[in-house]
C-alpha cells in the first residue's frame, strides 16, 4: 500500500526482478504476472523511479518450471543429408523466457559432434564418415537455468540420397503415376514438367528440384504442400499457379524450400522459387487485414487487445505488436486465443510483457484554431497466412532460408513475380548477395503491374523486399517483422517509379560483422548516422505514402543517392544517362516512425561499393515537401547532412511526440506548420530528457509551428 506518498513508484526492483506500476497495478516486466505490492519500512530513494533497496520479505520467483515439454522431444528425428552430414530439429520449446537447445551425439563414432547450447530448435552434423552409425539425443534449457530432461536417443545411418531425373509424360494429378509415365517422383528426384504439360500439385509431396517449362498448379479442390530444393519456373508461358488474383486460393499451401548450398542451380543458387525468361510465379491467398492498430492502450498484463478496425482473423494465428515506447525490442509475438464476433476484441492466449499505447493527442494553436492530431499508438499486424512459402527448420542453423526471384536481363525475357494474401517465413541467405525474400532483379521497365501486397514477411536472414534495377513495381499493405539488413531495398540507384505504400517493417538489425552484404548494413552506428534501414531510398523518385517504420536499431528511413547508377544495373543501356541525385522526389507523404534510433536521414551520397559518404547532395533545387509525417518515440527524429547547402525540402504539417531529439538539421531544410511535443506524458520515452531542436552546421528554419510542454 502506498497511502503515506502523493505517488506510488513508476518501478520496485527487488534485486533483477522489477514491478512496473500502471495506474497503482503493478506488474513484472519479465512475465506480464500482477502482484500486490506490501512496503514495510524498505528505505526508499527518488531518482527517475522509486527503487526499494530494501526487501523486508517481498520474495516472488514467476519462472522455476523446465521448457516444455519435458524430456524434450526431436520433431524431425536425424535424417541424412549427404553420406557426410545428418541434420535434425526437435519440438519447439514452450516456455515463459526464451530457450536454448543442447543436441549430443553418444555413439563416438568419429566426426560425430554435439551442438552446444544454441537458439536454433534445428542442428545439422556435418563431417561425418559415410556408411557409420551416429546417435543423438537433445534437451533444453530456458534464461532461468531451468533445465529439461534429455529426450530418447535417435540414430541415423550418415549415407548418400538416391536421386533420379524424372519427367511429366502428361497431364494430370502430381500423385497419379501416369502422370510420370510410371512412378511418382521420390524424395530427391529431380523433376522437370515439360512445355504444353500441366500438373496439379495435390496431397503432401515432395522431391529435389523442379523446373517448369510447362505449368505447376496448386490442386483447387484441397489443402497441398510441396518440400523442394527448388523451383524454377523457366520459358514462355511457364507458370507456377497458386491460385489467381480473380480466385484466391481457398485452401491450405505450403512450400517449403530445403535445399543444400550444395544444390544449387547455376542462376540462382539453391533454396528459391524463381522465375526467369517469360516464366511467371502467381502466389494469390485471400485478402486479410494486412494490419491495424489498437483502439486503446493496452497495459503490460493483459490478455486482451481492443482494434481500431474489426479483423478477420481467428484462433490459432499468429500476431506481432509492436513498440510504442523508444525500446524497439518491446515489440512482442502473440498466438490469438479468440476474437469477439464485431472484430473488434483479440484476446490472446499469452499477457503482453510491455505497455502499448493506443492514443491520439490533438491539440490546437490558440492564434488561428489550427489542430493537429497525432496517433501514439502501436501497429498489430497478421503473421499466418494460408499460402506459405518458408525456408525449412534447418534454415535457422546458419540462416540459409529459401528467397523468392524474378530475374531479368537485355538478353532474355524477364521472369514475373506476383504475390498476394501470402506468407513469407525463414526466407533470404545470410551474408549470400541476391538471396532476399522479394527480389526483383533487372527487370528494367518491364515490370509493370508486378506486385507483392498484403502479405507478411518475417523471420528473415537477409532483408524483406528488393527492387533491383527495376521500375514500376509496387509494394502495397505488407507486414515486414525481424529481418537482418535493410528492410524495404533500393538498391542501385537506377529504381524509379516504384509505388511503396502502406506497410509496416519493423526489428530491422544490424548484420553481425562479415555478415553484412553492404558496407551500408553495419557501417555507422553514430548519432548522425545509424545503419541499417527499413527504408532503404537510392532514388528520390519513387512514391512513399502511408508507410510505417515501426522500430529499429537503426534508420527507419534513409535518402541517399548515388551520382550514376552502382552496377550492374549501371551497364544496362535502359538506365544510361541517368543522375539519381538529380531526380525530383515521387511522393513522401504520411509516413510515421517510430521506436527507431532515427526516424529519418537524408543528404547523404552512396558510393560505387555501396559504402556511405556522408553528407552527400541531393542536387535539385525541388522544393519538396515531405507532407504529414508522424515521427515519435524516437531517438532522434529528423536527421539532414549538410549536402549541397540547398533549401530544397520542407517538412509540412508534421507531427513530433517523445522523441529524445526532434530535429538535428545540419543543413538548408525548414520545418513549417508543425506540432512539436515534448512529453505526451504515455510513457513512451523511457526517462529520456528531451530536446527540440540541435542546432549543427546549417541554417536550417522553423517556421510557424506549435510547440507543446518545453
Amino acid at each position: 500500500t502506498f497511502e503515506p506518498y502523493d505517488i506510488a513508484p513508476s518501478t520496485v526492483r527487488v534485486g533483477t526482478f522489477e514491478l512496473r506500476n500502471n495506474e497503482d497495478n503493478f506488474y513484472n516486466q519479465y512475465d506480464g504476472h500482477l502482484y500486490d505490492i506490501q512496503l514495510y519500512d524498505g528505505m526508499l530513494e527518488l531518482d527517475n523511479a522509486l527503487t526499494l533497496y530494501k526487501n523486508p520479505g517481498l520474495h516472488v520467483d514467476p519462472d522455476q518450471q523446465a521448457p516444455s515439454p519435458d524430456p524434450a522431444a526431436f520433431d524431425v528425428t536425424p535424417v541424412p543429408f549427404s553420406d557426410t552430414s545428418v541434420g535434425m530439429a526437435a519440438v519447439p520449446a514452450t516456455d515463459a523466457s526464451s530457450v536454448e537447445y543442447y543436441f549430443a551425439e553418444t555413439s563416438g563414432n568419429p566426426g560425430g559432434d554435439d551442438s552446444g547450447w544454441q537458439t536454433s530448435s534445428a542442428y545439422l552434423d556435418e563431417g561425418l564418415t559415410s556408411g557409420l552409425q551416429y546417435s543423438y539425443t537433445v534437451r533444453m534449457r530456458d534464461v532461468k537455468d531451468n533445465l529439461g530432461s534429455v529426450s530418447p536417443a535417435s540414430s541415423v545411418t550418415a549415407q548418400a540420397v538416391a536421386s533420379a531425373a524424372v519427367s511429366a509424360t502428361q497431364s494430370g494429378d502430381w500423385s497419379d503415376a501416369a502422370t510420370w509415365g510410371g512412378a511418382v517422383p521420390a524424395f530427391e528426384d529431380s523433376v522437370t514438367i515439360p512445355m504444353g504439360v500441366e500438373v496439379v500439385l495435390d496431397g503432401d509431396q515432395e522431391c529435389g528440384s523442379i523446373t517448369v517449362k510447362g505449368k505447376l498448379v496448386a490442386d483447387p479442390s484441397a489443402d497441398c504442400s510441396l518440400r523442394s530444393d527448388w523451383v524454377m519456373v523457366m520459358g514462355a508461358n511457364a507458370e507456377f499457379e497458386v491460385g489467381t488474383h480473380a480466385l484466391r486460393y481457398p485452401h491450405e499451401f505450403t512450400l517449403t524450400l530445403k535445399g543444400l548450398p550444395s544444390e544449387a542451380n547455376s542462376s540462382m543458387g539453391s533454396k528459391f522459387l524463381g522465375a526467369m525468361n517469360g516464366g511467371t510465379i502467381h502466389l494469390h491467398g485471400p485478402e486479410r487485414v494486412s494490419w491495424t492498430k489498437p483502439g486503446a492502450t493496452a497495459l503490460a498484463g493483459t490478455t486482451t487487445l481492443t482494434l481500431d478496425d474489426p479483423v478477420d482473423w481467428v484462433a490459432g494465428e499468429q500476431i506481432v505488436i509492436t513498440s510504442t515506447d523508444t525500446n524497439w525490442n518491446h515489440a512482442e509475438e502473440r498466438v490469438i486465443a479468440s476474437v469477439s464476433g464485431d472484430g473488434l476484441t483479440v484476446t490472446l492466449t499469452e499477457a503482453l510483457e510491455y505497455t502499448h499505447t493506443g492514443v491520439t493527442e490533438t491539440h490546437t494553436r490558440p492564434t488561428d484554431n489550427k489542430s493537429w492530431s497525432i496517433e501514439l499508438k502501436a501497429e498489430v499486424g497478421l503473421l499466418s497466412r494460408n499460402v506459405k512459402v518458408q525456408g525449412d527448420v534447418f534454415s535457422e542453423v546458419d540462416g540459409f532460408g529459401g528467397h523468392i526471384m524474378a530475374m531479368g536481363s537485355e538478353s532474355m525475357a524477364p521472369g514475373a513475380l506476383y504475390i498476394e494474401g501470402a506468407e513469407l517465413y525463414r526466407l533470404g541467405q545470410t551474408g549470400v548477395t541476391g538471396r532476399y525474400p522479394v527480389h526483383w532483379h533487372l527487370l528494367t521497365n518491364q515490370a509493370q503491374g508486378q506486385h507483392v501486397s498484403n502479405s507478411s514477411i518475417h523471420h528473415s536472414f537477409s532483408r524483406a523486399v528488393t527492387i533491383h534495377g527495376t521500375d514500376y513495381i509496387t509494394v502495397e499493405d505488407n507486414f515486414c517483422y525481424d529481418h537482418i539488413g535493410h528492410g524495404i531495398f533500393l538498391e542501385d540507384g537506377a529504381e524509379r517509379f516504384n509505388v511503396i505504400r502502406n506497410n509496416v517493417v519493423l526489428l530491422t538489425r544490424r548484420p553481425e560483422s562479415g555478415d553484412e552484404l553492404t558496407p551500408s548494413d553495419n557501417e555507422f552506428n553514430e548519432n548522425q548516422n545509424r545503419t541499417p534501414a527499413s527504408y532503404w531510398i537510392t532514388n528520390p523518385n519513387n512514391t512513399f505514402e502511408d508507410n510505417i517504420a515501426a522500430g529499429t536499431e537503426g534508420t527507419g528511413y534513409w535518402f541517399l543517392f548515388p551520382t550514376t547508377p552502382l552496377e550492374p544495373a549501371g551497364s544496362l543501356s535502359y538506365y544510361s544517362g541517368d543522375r539519381p541525385a538529380e531526380e525530383p522526389l515521387g511522393k513522401f507523404d504520411r509516413n510515421t516512425a517510430h521506436s527507431c534510433m532515427n526516424g529519418l536521414d537524408i543528404n547523404d551520397k552512396l558510393n560505387s561499393d555501396h559504402s556511405i559518404e556522408r553528407n552527400g547532395a541531393w542536387d535539385h533545387d525541388g522544393p519538396f515537401y515531405f507532407y504529414d509525417c508522424a515521427w515519435f518515440s524516437n531517438n532522434l527524429a529528423l536527421y539532414a547532412g549538410i549536402g549541397g547547402r540547398k533549401e530544397n525540402v520542407i517538412y509540412y504539417n508534421n507531427t513530433f511526440a517523445d522523441n529524445r531529439s526532434c530535429l538535428f538539421l545540419a543543413t538548408y531544410q525548414t520545418v513549417e506548420e508543425s506540432l512539436l511535443i515534448a512529453d505526451s506524458g504515455h510513457v513512451n520515452l523511457l526517462g529520456s530528457n528531451v530536446v527540440m531542436y540541435e542546432v549543427y552546421d546549417g541554417a536550417a528554419q522553423m517556421t510557424d509551428n506549435h510547440m507543446v510542454g518545453w
